[in-house]
């Protein structure tokens, strides 16, 4: 880090410091101890049978990896000289759904068991037999399409995304006979998928013209050859028009090209729904075309939305007079971006940067030509403003020269464009250069926000006296009115969360959210979530002043409670508080 002083060094950690990747633990002696885990793994069916040659997995924080066992002939396992700790226990078998041990439901995190040294658990795992949905798929003449991977999506909430999008739970391939066979389904809701082989190249439509083009000329060159001397008449026959294209796209059952054209199908535990056939089918390909205000690189992507595949990526430059084209595109929802930088470049894999110069738009594509698509590139935006620090610790000093990023990006289809890092200043001020316009918001694990930096806490962000840690904010001109707060002190909400008897509840995670259901939104900062340690402890820290529902919650994923549906579920039963500025304030929970 040559150059910058400790001061700038420290800010810059502040910013970057929750992007590293924790150090590996590389030559870890394995754990030893004199606990034990034992039991049986058995069917969820009445009467219950062993599952022999189930899959045990054991996890702990006391072992450098996980541990697996493989059940006997009489479903039992057993995992000896383990250290003391708290473990999670999950068992999986084909045709089965995988389950840990104390969830409610499938892909849910189980009830940790804590083990003292000596200690010896016994422990009951139980599989419900998994659902199946088959049927068969034909092509597009009617034959049997082998070969085409068939996928049962479901809904589900996904933090990456910060929004409920459909996903495969589990897939099939179809054999010889078109026939697929999806297994091992848990009990719910599913939409299914024929996805033909990729990538796939355009098939060539014949026109009616051409059609008859082809057998006049047939008849015509009959004739010729049974009657000598008579001359053609080929001059005469319908002229060529021109091609379109089509290509295979992704079917959803009952055989419809658009999502939301498909059927649901609900399958109950153990179920064998058959006859869910379909037949693939072409749909019509477009060149979508336009214009850029200058020779730039322009990329086309899926929307989050857009049943295309996700990898499903274009990219071409603009001519010198600012014309683009992309042939061959399925129908789909697509986002189309124009960028020019000279340091910013693309990816292969997830998309162009953040650039000088740029234009974004979104399109349909119905299967007709999209022409005349105008991206009139924009000049970046330059924002100014400056650092402020609170409390009684000493900002850093000889700041200028620094570099630092921002935790903020502009979605953009199914990829995104980061804040370009600020330039510091001297006292305290700074710039950020080449920011494409569009909506920007707060990234997630915004370092500053749950856990402090250097000692500073990120208090706020804001342009224009408007809070971008609440809000998205949309960046279309140059501002110089930007300040972004850091503190040296942040409020904490503490506690232990308890069962009916005074024991520390150890199975699921304490969920604090503001009333406000206008902050309820992927990385709000006045939605959090923590999970009590050994002694049912909790802490969340840096909540901002204001009113929140409070509630412990056994069936949650990490990072689910941004979801906006699931928080309305969780307000009826949580406590209400208040949090005041800096406050620390002590909230203790008993669940019942």
């Amino acid at each position: 880090m040559r150059g910058i002083s400790v001061g700038a060094a420290l800010l810059l950690s502040f910013f970057i410091g929750a992007q590293q990747p924790p150090p590996r633990d590389v030559g870890r002696p394995a754990a030893a101890g004199t606990a034990r885990i034992f039991g049986t793994v058995r069917t969820a069916e009445s009467p219950a049978r062993p599952l022999r040659r189930a899959r045990v997995m054991l996890n702990g924080d006391a072992l450098p990896i996980g541990r697996t066992a493989i059940a006997d002939d009489a479903g039992a396992f057993a995992f000896d000289g383990l250290p003391a700790g708290r473990y999670t226990l999950s068992a999986a078998k084909e045709g089965f759904v995988a389950m840990a041990y104390g969830a409610q439901r499938p892909e849910r995190p189980g009830r940790a068991i804590p083990l003292r040294a000596g200690d010896s658990q016994q422990i009951g795992l139980r599989l419900q037999r998994g659902a199946v949905i088959t049927g068969t798929v034909i092509d597009a003449e009617g034959e049997p399409a082998p070969g085409i991977t068939v996928e049962a999506l479901t809904l589900r909430y996904l933090a990456g995304a910060g929004e409920r999008r459909f996903v495969a739970a589990d897939a099939g391939v179809s054999d010889d006979r078109g026939v697929y066979r999806v297994y091992g389904l848990a009990a719910g809701d599913y939409v299914v998928q024929g996805v033909p082989r990729m990538p796939v190249n355009d098939v060539q439509v014949l026109s009616d013209a051409e059609v008859k083009r082809a057998l006049a000329s047939l008849r015509e060159s009959t004739a010729f050859r049974s009657r000598p001397g008579v001359q053609t008449t080929a001059a005469a026959l319908p002229a060529a028009e021109p091609r379109k294209g089509a290509t295979l796209a992704p079917v959803f059952y009952p055989g419809t090209t658009v999502a939301a054209g498909a059927r649901t199908i609900t399958v109950a535990a153990g179920e064998e729904r058959a006859a869910v056939d379909f037949q693939l089918d072409y749909v019509p390909t477009a060149t979508v075309s336009g214009f850029a205000s200058e020779e730039a690189s322009v990329t086309l992507l899926p929307s989050p939305h857009s049943p295309i595949p996700i990898n499903y990526f274009r990219n071409t430059r603009a001519a010198a007079d600012g014309r683009f084209a992309f042939t061959g595109i399925p129908p789909g929802e697509y986002m189309l971006i124009a960028s020019v930088s000279a340091t910013a470049g693309r990816s292969e894999s997830a998309g162009p940067r953040a650039a000088g110069r740029a234009a974004h738009t979104e399109i349909i594509v119905a299967g007709e030509d999209v022409a005349g698509i105008s991206l009139p590139l924009q000049p970046g935006v330059t924002l100014h403003g400056r650092l402020a620090f609170e409390g009684e610790a000493a900002p850093p000093r000889d700041l200028p020269g620094a570099r630092v990023p921002l935790p903020v990006f502009m979605p953009l289809g199914q990829t995104s464009a980061p804040l370009p890092p600020l330039l510091l200043e001297g006292d305290g001020r700074f710039s950020i250069a080449g920011i494409v316009p569009g909506e920007y918001r707060i990234g997630m694990n915004a370092p500053g926000i749950r856990t402090s930096r250097a000692g500073w806490w990120l208090k706020s962000i804001a342009v224009g006296g408007r809070e971008l840690l609440d809000s998205a904010i949309e960046l279309g001109e140059d501002r110089n009115d930007v300040i972004v707060t850091l503190s040296d002190r942040a409020s904490e909400l503490s506690g232990r969360v308890s069962d009916g008897r005074g024991n520390a509840w150890l199975d699921g995670h304490i969920v604090v959210f503001s009333v406000d259901r206008d902050k309820w939104f992927f990385n709000s900062r006045r939605v959090a979530g923590a999970r009590p340690n050994a002694d049912g402890r909790y802490g969340v820290r840096n909540l901002p002043p204001g009113e929140y529902f409070l509630v412990a919650y056994d069936d949650i994923l990490p990072n689910e409670w941004f979801d906006s549906a699931l928080l309305a579920r969780l307000a009826p039963r949580a406590a209400r508080i208040r949090i005041d500025e800096y406050e620390q304030k002590t909230y203790d929970i008993i669940v019942r």
